[in-house]
């Protein structure tokens, strides 16, 4: 089940990198738009802070979160959609693992956390968690 949407989204990356391709640390916003005012529009519209930390060309750490701290700026408070996470990739390639045909390049770990954040989201949760009466 999921709620239908029309239109386009459309996604751009503004940031700084500081260091070498393969050792770096990287931070930035991704802005993201829609062409539409369908259900879904609001968390398709915001600012996500993001920083990566690069080594050797091998292992990336990456934040997200689209809250607005005073160590965090980038963000726009909006609270919506993909609210933060974290990410750890690191490059296979190097290791030549196969298996059955198939060759691994990179090993990605994601946890990513989204709240709602709408007034009919809450009322669901406060009913549905309310004892029977």
């Amino acid at each position: 089940m999921g709620l239908p949407t029309f239109g386009a989204r459309y996604d751009s990356y503004t940031g700084i990198r500081i260091g070498s391709p393969g050792n770096n640390l990287s931070l930035g916003f991704r802005s993201t738009d829609a062409s539409s005012d369908g259900g879904f529009a609001a968390a398709e519209r915001q600012c996500v802070g993001v920083a990566s930390l690069t080594l050797g060309g091998m292992a990336q750490f990456k934040y997200w979160n689209d809250h607005s701290f005073w160590w965090w700026p980038m963000g726009d408070g909006g609270d919506q959609g993909d609210t933060a996470g974290f990410q750890f990739n690191y490059n296979l390639g190097a290791h030549n693992l196969s298996a059955g045909g198939w060759g691994f390049k990179e090993l990605s770990l994601t946890l990513r956390l989204a709240i709602p954040r709408s007034s009919s989201a809450r009322s669901t949760a406060a009913t549905s968690t309310s004892a029977p009466g």
